[in-house]
């Protein structure tokens, strides 16, 4: 009962985990850190988590992507000859008219201004020789993309929304009207971009989370009539890209996760180190020793992360400082009060 008094106690009273931690036992002041640690993350975890793939689709500016689509859906897709499927989580292109042909372009106009640009990259072995990996083929190849229609000035091109299904992952460029690159070419011959004067959305994703009748990009493509078609195509695109979004989601979300978890324990030790070295001003009439700071700091974090989940849920942009911000008051608090001399005074008098 009094361990459960302590420890509701010490969510507020820094008195209580100044005169009262060092009584505690290890493993509970470890078992707090790690609850807090996890508290604080779950803002973030969740926030990356409930991001879908399919979301650039449905945006409020969305740069007519629906369109596109539609229309790249109802005019390639319905080809006999074409066929894009999804093998071992890479996406095959075939063409039957034209077997050794593996690249491929599509530009998908709205009236006569192009609307989007569909492309297959290929990856075979003498492009892994060349690049080293199917990442630094398409950071070159998305550069050419980029720079593909000059305007006419030096240096400088059009840049359309771009589609890219490259065989092991695929990408979504979405830019508005009137978009242009700057870029530089080496003596080498290699792009580049110095400047881009649309900042549209962007996408990539990987096929590994891509089943069931997705994996057949004709799929897509039925109804009664062209309208019915086109609104199945779309709605089949906006599963496409949850699921192509689902394994970088998941890693980008216990990835940054895990770099916060581990700055949050960096900042208990060096807060912890604080307290220690105040102790030993002449100021301070309480010596501590670390791991007794330690202990302290340990048995304060919770009350940050809590504090910090609550700010998260009402201004969630504050989320990736909050706790750092919250954990960072309370210690410096709990440090004042744990080496003040009026403070050390009243523990003395204890």
């Amino acid at each position: 009962m009094k361990t459960i008094k302590f420890l509701f106690s010490s969510l507020i009273s820094n008195d209580t985990v100044i005169n009262e931690s060092k009584h505690k036992p290890w493993w509970l002041a470890i078992v707090m850190m790690i609850v807090s640690c996890f508290v604080s993350i779950i803002p973030i975890f969740t926030s990356i988590m409930s991001v879908n793939g399919g979301s650039i689709l449905t945006a409020s500016e969305n740069y007519n992507i629906d369109y596109s689509l539609k229309k790249f859906s109802l005019d390639y897709l319905t080809k006999e000859n074409l066929s894009f499927t999804v093998e071992n989580g890479q996406l095959i292109y075939n063409d039957s008219e034209d077997p050794t042909n593996k690249n491929f372009k599509a530009e998908i106009k709205h009236g006569e201004d192009i609307s989007l640009l569909v492309y297959y990259v290929d990856y075979q072995t003498s492009d892994e020789v060349q690049y080293g990996s199917f990442d630094n083929m398409m950071n070159t190849k998305i550069k050419e993309f980029k720079t593909a229609y000059p305007t006419g000035a030096e240096n400088k091109s059009y840049m359309y929304s771009m589609l890219i299904l490259g065989k092991e992952k695929v990408y979504l460029y979405l830019y508005g009207a009137k978009a242009e690159s700057t870029y530089t070419v080496g003596a080498d011959g290699a792009i580049s971009i110095t400047n881009e004067t649309s900042t549209g959305n962007a996408f990539s994703g990987t096929y590994e989370g891509i089943d069931g009748d997705l994996t057949n990009l004709k799929n897509f493509v039925y109804g009664d009539n062209d309208s019915s078609k086109a609104e199945h195509a779309y709605s089949k695109w906006q599963e496409f890209f949850d699921k192509a979004y689902a394994k970088p989601r998941n890693s980008l979300a216990f990835k940054y996760s895990g770099i916060l978890l581990g700055f949050n324990v960096i900042i208990a030790f060096a807060m912890s180190l604080m307290i220690f070295l105040l102790s030993r001003t002449k100021t301070s009439i309480r010596k501590f020793k670390y791991l007794e700071s330690l202990k302290m700091v340990f048995f304060a974090s919770l009350s940050p992360a809590i504090v910090a989940l609550i700010l998260s849920l009402i201004m969630p942009s504050f989320q990736s400082m909050a706790f750092l911000m919250c954990f960072m008051l309370r210690l410096v608090w709990l440090s004042m009060k744990a080496t003040s001399p009026s403070n050390n005074q009243t523990a003395t008098r204890k």
